[in-house]
């Protein structure tokens, strides 16, 4: 499996890339300095990617329309779309200590 694209939306300080780059995949990072997930366009072309990685991004958007559509937008036919957040039901007393988070 080597030669895969990887694109990690969210990725801050680039952590995962590391890992990405020694299993030989090509490493993209997108994060909201970057732009604005949910209007902007990823500058990624459509069918590139065959990894979307996406760790505990999407409970910070009000509207997460834009987001999904170029994540399938740029996604491979038969690509893999990971996506986390906090589990609401488990962690819900605390789900709105951070600011940030406008929708569970």
């Amino acid at each position: 499996m080597q030669n895969l694209t990887f694109l990690d939306l969210g990725c801050a300080d680039r952590f995962l890339e590391p890992t990405v780059s020694n299993l030989g995949w090509h490493y993209l990072g997108l994060d909201y300095a970057d732009l604005n997930f949910e209007c902007s366009n990823f500058p990624v072309d459509s069918n590139s990617v065959d990894i979307v990685m996406c760790l505990d991004v999407i409970e910070h958007l009000r509207d997460s329309e834009n987001f999904l559509s170029e994540i399938f937008r740029c996604l491979k036919p038969g690509g893999l779309v990971y996506l986390s957040t906090p589990n609401f039901q488990l962690d819900w007393k605390n789900f709105y200590n951070d600011p940030t988070h406008v929708r569970p």
